[in-house]
């Protein structure tokens, strides 16, 4: 049973650090980590290496759709992304990790529902979908996830639904790139 929740807000991208990178880049939509993202990415994985040593507890690294973007259309000035339901950015997200953090791969489920704990959001999603899509998620991990820690990495405004669900207080700040919060869960 799941005793604490991280939740992570990624590392920088290079779309903010690099506003011409997104102009000239057809998959402006799904933007990698800059130079100095990589960095807060390892120090951020040094930081929550003592709650999931994954070759000592055979943890697995998922992905779940459900706590994708919010596809607000204000996010998304240069380019729409994809109908497909993100196929695409799912397989985009494997694809980094096998060529970007190759020591990670090990422990890529890649045999894992991507759609397992709810449904990605859809392109003009207002913030209440938005919000209601990440409570559906974590609430989704907690009944079935068999871990006692559950980390997700996600986005600054799913970060603030899912932090202010579990709190049971309502969040709106700003959460700064490559930090995380842990909240213990109460059942």
């Amino acid at each position: 049973m799941i005793e604490q929740v991280v939740v992570v807000r990624h590392a920088e991208r290079e779309d903010t650090v690099n506003k011409e990178w997104a102009a000239s880049n057809a998959l402006s939509y799904d933007t990698p980590l800059s130079a100095h993202g990589f960095e807060q990415a390892e120090a951020l994985a040094s930081d929550l290496s003592g709650m999931c040593i994954a070759q000592k507890l055979g943890c697995k690294l998922r992905v779940a759709v459900v706590f994708g973007e919010w596809m607000n259309p204000d996010y998304f000035d240069l380019s729409v992304p994809p109908a497909d339901n993100h196929t695409s950015i799912t397989a985009s997200s494997y694809n980094w990790v096998v060529r970007e953090a190759r020591s990670a791969v090990q422990y890529l489920d890649f045999a894992y529902d991507t759609r397992a704990l709810g449904l990605p959001g859809s392109y003009g999603e207002t913030w209440e979908e938005m919000h209601a899509r990440a409570i559906r998620g974590i609430d989704t991990a907690i009944a079935s996830e068999h871990n006692s820690v559950v980390i997700v990495v996600t986005h600054g405004s799913l970060c603030n639904s899912i932090l202010g669900h579990l709190r049971r207080v309502p969040e709106m700040r700003r959460i700064s790139q490559a930090s995380w919060e842990a909240v213990k869960v109460t059942h």
